[in-house]
């Protein structure tokens, strides 16, 4: 899960294209004007990030310089998002430098989502420079005090479907399509703590679904029964489109708790 991006660089199969205006050098450019993900998932559609009438709001300079602290040269060096980011243990330092825990911490995975980051546990130069830029922020004090916000819009709700289904893809391991269960249920205690049957549903899918794996539709299924449905299931059948695990997951809740 997460604590892979601490001592790992796991590469996901999704290729950046940016269109830029923000520059850091006369060769490596980056914007939020047209940004756009373009993954290779086949499960997966374009994502716009952030649509800006004006530029943003941060200094050019000051920005270069928060990423060049934490930044080194990587490889490949002809990827999209620049020869060189922020990994290993510079990628430690950052989130160290955040107070925050990238393990354990739903915001470190809405910074990755908000920088579009392709890899687990790497920040590439054009992800981490547009990604902040988009979040108006060019020093690490700025940086750190958007932490409680983007842990806050993914645990209200607000920015969950988009960190939600950006955790899918990054947490692949290419050329994988499916999500081990175990992975996917620390994912969710990071990313629906608040779920009420979110112990039951992984206690069941562990007996269950033991030596199964999660695909994209199951995993964006879990996210709306964990959203629409409340806790008694009242509305469950409203919708005949659950798959047949949720389905079977549902009988077993609702013979257990006498529903």
């Amino acid at each position: 899960m997460l604590l892979r991006c601490c001592f790992q660089i796991c590469q996901q199969a999704m290729d950046i294209k940016l269109q830029s205006t923000l520059c850091l050098s006369q060769s490596h450019d980056c914007g939020i004007q047209d940004m756009v993900a373009m993954p290779t998932d086949q499960y997966a559609v374009p994502r716009g990030l952030r649509k800006n009438v004006r530029q943003p709001n941060v200094n050019k300079k000051a920005l270069r310089q928060l990423y060049q602290k934490y930044a080194e040269e990587l490889l490949p060096a002809d990827h999209p998002g620049g020869p060189d980011g922020i990994a290993g243990d510079k990628f430690l330092e950052l989130f160290k430098d955040l107070e925050v825990d990238p393990g354990t911490d739903v915001a470190a995975l809405a910074l990755a989502s908000a920088c579009n980051a392709a890899e687990m546990g790497v920040f590439r130069r054009r992800e981490f420079i547009c990604g902040c830029a988009a979040l108006e922020v060019d020093n690490i004090a700025d940086l750190r005090g958007k932490m409680p916000e983007l842990r806050d819009n993914v645990i209200s709700g607000k920015s969950l479907p988009e960190v939600y289904a950006y955790t899918f893809g990054v947490a692949l391991e290419p050329p994988c399509k499916l999500l081990p269960l175990e992975e996917a249920a620390q994912y969710w205690a990071l990313l629906l703590p608040n779920w009420p049957l979110r112990e039951d549903f992984c206690d069941w899918a562990m007996r269950h679904m033991k030596g199964k794996a999660i695909n994209r539709d199951l995993w964006m299924m879990i996210l709306k029964l964990a959203t629409e449905v409340p806790a008694d299931l009242s509305n469950f059948n409203e919708n005949p489109a659950w798959p047949v695990v949720l389905d079977d997951f549902v009988e077993y809740y609702r013979a257990q708790k006498g529903l």
